[in-house]
């Protein structure tokens, strides 16, 4: 029986953040898969990453004639919230200096953009991909880390609508 991609937990080393190359659509970019890089930069040497952390607004509403004498609960407005991740500070890899553009909307770059994680999975040369699009909120100063001798910059992503999952791009294989 052949593996089934993205079906079983894998660790964390290999994964990679990926920004949308200047000009290209998304649309493109998802038709042309998730193994292409074509339609990516890389964003550089990525040392942490923190996914969203999606959440839901919960009303509580609350009627003494209650049938069960519980408060009765609906689902408000939904927040993909933050995604951040953190490169080993190269100031002068282009794509770090796009980085510093996306976030001063300079340079013909646009305030809010796609920004990829490719996280490998446990078959050889495939890969899981979760896609947030959303304004930079936070530019970390490079600084230093304890125990490190390299730079680091922390780099937040304010994530607009929902983001595309890896759940959404995959699927079980059929039972057999």
């Amino acid at each position: 029986m052949a593996a089934t991609h993205g079906m079983i937990p894998v660790a964390g080393k290999g994964n990679s953040v990926w920004i949308l190359k200047k000009g290209v659509d998304i649309a493109d970019a998802i038709t042309a898969g998730e193994d292409d890089d074509t339609n990516w930069d890389k964003a550089g040497y990525v040392s942490g990453i923190t996914p969203v952390n999606m959440t839901k607004e919960v009303n509580t509403e609350v009627y003494l004639d209650n049938d069960d004498g519980y408060a009765s609960k609906s689902t408000g407005m939904k927040d993909a919230g933050d995604f951040s991740f953190q490169l080993g500070y190269a100031p002068g890899q282009p794509v770090q200096k796009r980085i510093v553009d996306i976030y001063d909307v300079a340079n013909d770059e646009n305030e809010k953009t796609w920004f990829r994680v490719k996280s490998p999975s446990e078959v050889s040369g495939k890969f899981s991909v979760n896609m947030y699009y959303g304004p930079i909120s936070s530019l970390g100063v490079p600084s230093s880390i304890e125990n490190s001798t390299d730079m680091k910059r922390d780099i937040t992503i304010a994530v607009e609508g929902r983001p595309k999952l890896a759940e959404d791009f995959l699927h079980a294989a059929p039972a057999a």
